[in-house]
């Protein structure tokens, strides 16, 4: 508490010299630059923010970091590298825009190291809780079952992982890893950054935690030796893909009736018809 104290009365501190010296239009907070970039505002706003740096990106997303300061978090974007450590309290300086097609731009210019400071504690949480507010734009710890690993259809550097613990369901992302596909069906603890993900074309859109590396995974419980051992399908009808994912896996054994290239007919031992795409390129059994 003492620590947040003296960093709010930093940041206050900052924001009376800035709003004196500065005549053009600036955001002071964290909080007016999220309310900037949700709005259908045409101006060009420059930044001038004082808070704590709680992340660094990787890889592609190594020049974005997110500050915290006492009004919330905020993603920043387009920093020059090399960024300060994580912890550090900075204030920055660059500028803000929004195309005409609603595409928030955003250009940090310079930062500058005010004091240093250790990194804030991760948010241990179950993963129903990642989808509340104050878990946004947090490095949180959570439990999940991975019911699906795919490559990202846009940018085939990322894969995505899909997570289940209970009726919640949300996406994490890190950089194309073959040995991410070997963590389905297994229960998986799992560190990242959680933000909306809404780019691209998606299934499921909405929070991601976006880790850095598998390192960043330690398996709780491994996928069963048994790929069959899953309870058998039910007939449903009508269920949209997050009703799938929420379903879960499941088994059936049946006769295959038709075959093509991608699909085949399996009538089951109930007598109904299922209509089967594997997820990978396989062979199609024989009818």
């Amino acid at each position: 508490e003492i620590a947040v104290l003296a960093l709010c009365q930093s940041v206050l501190a900052e924001e009376a010299e800035d709003q004196t010296h500065y005549k053009n239009p600036h955001l002071f907070t964290a909080a007016a630059l999220s309310e900037f970039l949700e709005s259908d505002s045409t101006n060009k706003y420059y930044l001038s923010l004082t808070g704590a740096i709680n992340y660094i990106g990787s890889g592609s997303r190594a020049k974005t970091f997110v500050l915290e300061d006492k009004t919330g978090r905020i993603e920043i974007f387009n920093a020059k590298p090399p960024l300060p450590p994580v912890g550090n309290i900075v204030k920055i300086k660059g500028e803000t825009y929004i195309s005409p097609l609603h595409e928030p731009w955003m250009f940090c210019s310079e930062i500058t190291v005010i004091r240093h400071a250790p990194p804030c504690e991760d948010l241990v949480v179950p993963l129903a809780d990642t989808l509340r507010p104050e878990a946004s734009l947090r490095i949180v710890k959570t439990e999940a079952d991975v019911i699906d690993v795919f490559q990202d259809e846009i940018s085939p550097d990322y894969d995505y992982l899909l997570l289940k613990d209970g009726e919640t369901v949300i996406s994490a992302a890190s950089h194309h890893n073959p040995a991410l596909k070997n963590l389905i069906d297994a229960r998986i603890s799992i560190r990242g950054m959680l933000a909306n993900c809404v780019h691209g074309q998606r299934k499921f859109t909405g929070p991601c935690i976006f880790f850095a590396s598998i390192d960043d995974i330690s398996v709780q419980t491994p996928p069963p030796t048994d790929p069959f051992d899953f309870p058998e399908l039910k007939r449903m009808r009508y269920v949209n893909p997050r009703e799938i994912a929420l379903i879960g896996k499941r088994s059936a054994r049946g006769t295959v009736l038709v075959s093509w290239q991608h699909a085949f007919y399996l009538k089951d031992d109930n007598g109904n018809l299922l209509c089967v795409k594997p997820a990978k390129d396989e062979v199609m059994p024989r009818y």
